[in-house]
């Protein structure tokens, strides 16, 4: 919402003046009803896990735009001369979301593969409030690469994970329903993939 959609809507706005576009924040949770209804033409939905909402039916179309990186930072040392490893985040601090929020439940399945065991002691369903503790050193955490974009990852670094670790992601869905839909829908959606595409080509 931050860094994602506005360039995109602004773009919309000088390749299309007519229609309007209404914008309404909600988590994914909230939205989907909201499409069903017809109260919304499309949701741009995250997923962390798989086996999560939403799932295509005969009332939804669920179109994959791509995956977000998830990259596990901690709070910059001034000085440090060598990359932050995995290892070292082990005995610290660890910030994520509440303890059923999909970003908590994917953290605890990904460490349980490894065999870890990250001591979470700060909460917030916020991903500014997380990046924010982060940044004070207070905690190392999994940020989204949106949040990073743009300068934003300023005073915070990207913790080394060991070899042949996967990296983590949570995918971009877009949620519409099936049939027709006005054309700068569709655009929006083009303009949404090719953005979540020049993501995963950041370094």
């Amino acid at each position: 919402m931050t860094y994602l959609l506005p360039p995109i809507l602004a773009t919309l706005r000088d390749r299309r003046p007519g229609p309007r576009i209404r914008l309404v924040v909600v988590e994914t949770d909230e939205g989907v009803p909201r499409v069903r209804s017809g109260d919304l033409d499309l949701l741009v939905a995250y997923r962390y896990l798989p086996e999560d909402p939403p799932a295509p039916s005969t009332a939804l179309t669920v179109t994959a735009l791509g995956r977000e990186p998830l990259l596990l930072v901690a709070g910059a040392e001034p000085g440090r001369r060598r990359p932050v490893e995995l290892a070292e985040c082990l005995e610290g601090e660890w910030v994520s979301g509440h303890v059923h929020n999909p970003d908590r439940r994917l953290l605890l399945r990904w460490a349980g593969e490894l065999g870890i065991a990250p001591r979470v002691t700060l909460e917030t369903d916020d991903l500014h409030s997380m990046l924010a503790m982060i940044r004070a050193g207070l905690a190392v955490g999994l940020i989204p690469a949106t949040l990073l974009g743009g300068g934003q990852d300023a005073g915070v670094e990207r913790v080394v994970l060991p070899p042949g670790v996967a990296p983590l992601y949570r995918e971009i869905l877009a949620v519409g329903r099936p049939g027709e839909r006005p054309p700068v829908v569709d655009e929006l959606v083009a303009l949404l993939r090719a953005a979540v595409r020049d993501l995963r080509s950041r370094p």
